[in-house]
């Protein structure tokens, strides 16, 4: 099948005209006349998801993180370079959902909303084509402490940091995957009346703000926020292509390590 149909469908799931201005999607190396046989879904375009395209003998390697974002003026030993390099010669195809996949109706946030088991599924920021984040519920209420624990359960967390009340009762969630730890997200979130907002890469001074709010926060790692999206993206794809094969990238650990 030719790149370009395969790209169709991608346009029917997380349609490329709603990626935020600044983002970068869509098909970001190779020829859309290529023929496909085979696909790869990984988060980003690393060395470990080319080296297993390879292995596997796949032609298209699509991500949720583009290789770059900004225009690129010389393709030399730099280590983007590199991998864009190593592509070409493999003659493998490199697409990129990111924005548009995190709005869509079956993309990253829907993937961690259903993973964590919530209900009444509702947009957070409201877009001209969707939603930014998700709010919902959960069947029954828990304390914080206890909420965190069984998100770091479903995610398969060695460790999770989350702020607030450990015993305060959680019962109307919101959620961003990615980096979404900023104070409009914040207001949003209190604005739904929600209980718990979570994202990842919560930094110190944010959490304050979050804290003036009386807000709780669980920072679920921007990794794990996202790495569970590669099936989803599959079965949807199938949907459309079911005879198309299509692999899942085989995930290390976080680059962050617990010691």
């Amino acid at each position: 099948m030719l790149c370009s149909k395969i790209i169709d469908v991608l346009n029917k799931i997380a349609p490329e005209s709603f990626a935020l201005e600044w983002d970068n999607v869509g098909l970001l190396v190779g020829d859309k006349n290529n023929e496909i046989n085979k696909i790869i879904i990984g988060l980003d375009l690393t060395n470990e998801i080319i080296n297993q395209a390879i292995k596997s003998n796949v032609n298209m390697i699509i991500t949720h993180h583009p290789i770059f974002f900004k225009g690129i003026k010389k393709i030399t030993d730099s280590p983007e370079s590199k991998r864009v390099i190593r592509l070409i010669k493999h003659n493998i195809c490199h697409y990129a959902a990111h924005t548009n996949l995190d709005i869509c109706q079956t993309g990253t946030n829907f993937a961690l909303f259903n993973l964590l088991e919530l209900e009444n599924m509702q947009g957070l920021e409201d877009l001209k084509y969707g939603f930014m984040g998700r709010v919902g519920q959960l069947k029954n209420k828990m304390m914080l402490e206890n909420f965190a624990n069984f998100i770091k359960n479903k995610l398969g967390l060695e460790k999770i940091n989350f702020y607030g009340d450990k015993n305060a009762m959680i019962k109307k969630v919101a959620l961003c995957t990615g980096s979404a730890s900023n104070y409009v997200y914040f207001l949003l979130a209190k604005k739904n009346n929600c209980d718990v907002y979570l994202t990842g890469d919560i930094k110190y001074h944010d959490a304050l703000l979050a804290l003036d709010l009386n807000l709780n926060l669980i920072d679920v790692t921007h990794h794990a926020s996202e790495k569970i999206f590669a099936p989803v993206l599959k079965n949807e794809i199938n949907k459309y292509l079911p005879n198309m094969q299509i692999i899942c990238e085989k995930y290390n650990d976080d680059l962050f390590h617990v010691l």
